[in-house]
């Protein structure tokens, strides 16, 4: 697997479906040394691989292929490799960047059976690359249907044969394709799916890094206005254009972030928003969260026992000893103390710092034994110990969970007669899952509206249950929603839900 570096955004260069490449050359990592938390959720979304031709390798082994677009390696037959991060993108060496939703995710094109079947010694190839014909010992695209049945064609729009390759002839090619759904790079040239400046503008890249202008097929930044108007700069005071990217030009861009008031980072330092004042680390928001209160170097930092202490993941999580650093749960006094002790029995601390499932006192003190009837200490988790455990609970007469199971309190036809839900809704009957409505036959089950809600249209023992798939095509989810397969005692979208 190829890590690009560019700035300090990390791409795994590894297509979606296709084997990785190697080698590769790592750009400088420009990072500031503090350690801000403050921009979870804002990281780079995932790249699908690269429009790069598939042509087959001439004899000197040189790719047959257009030149991909300007600063992309190209990939040897058979993979693709995904395009580099954006030129320069600068963000804080700390943040911690989940995926964002890009509203389309890549369709992860699964092979499909080109018109014309490939020949054995090609079929792997084939379904990847659309190099499914053995021509002089080589494999090479032989006809237009294999480019479009092949991955590739739904990746990166290479989708039409040309000299033995699949390339983008097209904008039609780019425009269903991975690469223009995810990157807009969605304009045919030489081959490949390219970018113009009217895709960086509407691109993810544009509202998120402030990378608006297009440059040989890259979308760098090189307007403040753009850099001023996209996330980086509310969040980490990336404000101003240099050298294709948004940086930190001056303090004041700093003060208005979220860098400054979350991480206490108020000055520009190296085009990146540093710490370079105890006091804003004191009173910064992540001071009072997770105890980044002394100056440690540019960053705000847990320094002592006295940062931990006080602060919400203390409160909660019982995190209040630092180590290296960083808050930890450092003995089982700092776990009996949180709320997670309290409501779940999480009250034991572990070498790795964090707090975990206590003892069977523990457990019987816990809110969960009150509510759920988890008062035993199971092989890993609080569990009830007995069938008086179930029947002293909450839930024994909100939802008749009041027989004994396999290491839950389950729903049992004393306690569904008796529940809340049977008064409420006329759920008295025992299913595997909770207390369901009841009838004495199918047809009894389907004329109630828990059929056409819940798929519940089988009776079983006089309880309406879903017993098959044929249940759910009977939901309005079903129609609505596509959730007409059968998971248990659910009706769900298999390709939404496990």
């Amino acid at each position: 697997m190829r890590v690009i570096r560019v700035g300090v955004v990390i791409v795994f260069a590894c297509a979606i479906g296709v084997a990785c490449t190697s080698g590769g050359q790592s750009g400088n990592v420009e990072a500031s040394s503090g350690t801000d938390r403050s921009d979870a959720g804002l990281g780079a979304p995932d790249l699908p691989a690269a429009p790069t031709s598939t042509k087959p390798a001439t004899s000197d082994g040189r790719d047959g292929s257009p030149s991909p677009v300007a600063g992309q390696p190209s990939s040897p037959t058979g993979s693709a490799s995904k395009p580099s991060a954006s030129p320069g993108v600068r963000v804080d060496a700390g943040s911690d960047d989940p995926q964002p939703a890009t509203g389309t995710e890549p369709s992860s094109v699964p092979p499909v059976t080109p018109a014309v079947p490939a020949d054995p010694q090609c079929e792997s190839e084939c379904a990847v690359t659309g190099h499914c014909a053995l021509v002089g010992g080589s494999c090479v695209a032989g006809s237009d249907a294999h480019c479009a049945a092949s991955q590739l064609c739904g990746q990166t729009g290479l989708c039409r044969l040309q000299d033995g390759g699949c390339v983008a002839a097209t904008d039609e090619d780019c425009a269903p394709s991975d690469v223009c759904t995810v990157l807009n790079w969605c304009r045919a040239a030489d081959g490949m799916c390219v970018m113009s400046m009217v895709d960086c503008r509407e691109s993810f890249q544009c509202s998120r890094n402030g990378l608006c202008s297009d440059a040989d097929g890259q979308c760098v930044a090189t307007r403040d206005e753009d850099c001023a108007a996209s996330v980086l700069c509310a969040s980490q005071g990336l404000c101003a254009a240099e050298g294709g990217a948004c940086v930190a030009s001056e303090d004041g861009q700093c003060r208005v972030a979220n860098a400054c008031s979350y991480g206490g980072r108020c000055y520009a330092g190296g085009g990146v928003c540093v710490a370079r004042d105890a006091a804003d680390c004191a009173k910064s928001d992540g001071c009072a969260e997770r105890g980044d209160c002394s100056l440690v170097g540019e960053a705000c930092l847990p320094a002592n026992d006295e940062d931990c202490a006080g602060t919400a993941d203390c409160a909660q999580f019982g995190r209040c000893s630092v180590l290296d650093g960083k808050c930890i749960a450092g003995s089982d006094a700092d776990c009996l103390q949180s709320t997670t002790c309290k409501e779940y029995a999480v009250c034991r601390a572990t070498e790795s710092g964090a707090c975990s499932y206590g003892t069977a006192a523990d457990c019987r003190a816990s809110d969960r034994c009150r509510t759920s009837g988890d008062c035993g200490r199971g092989p890993s988790d609080c569990e009830p110990e007995s069938a008086a455990d179930c029947e002293a609970s909450e839930k024994c007469a909100s939802e008749g969970r009041c027989g004994l199971g396999d290491g839950a309190c389950v729903p049992n036809v004393e306690g569904c007669e008796s529940a809340e839900v049977c008064d409420e809704k006329g759920y008295c009957g025992p299913a595997p899952d909770a207390c369901h409505t009841s009838a004495e036959s199918d047809e009894g089950c389907r004329m109630l509206p828990e059929c056409a809600e819940l798929g519940w249209c089988s009776v079983v023992d006089g309880v309406c249950q879903i017993v098959s798939d044929a249940d759910c095509t009977l939901t309005t989810g079903c129609a609505e929603a596509q959730r007409c397969t059968q998971r248990g005692q659910r009706c769900v979208d298999p390709k939404v839900a496990p």
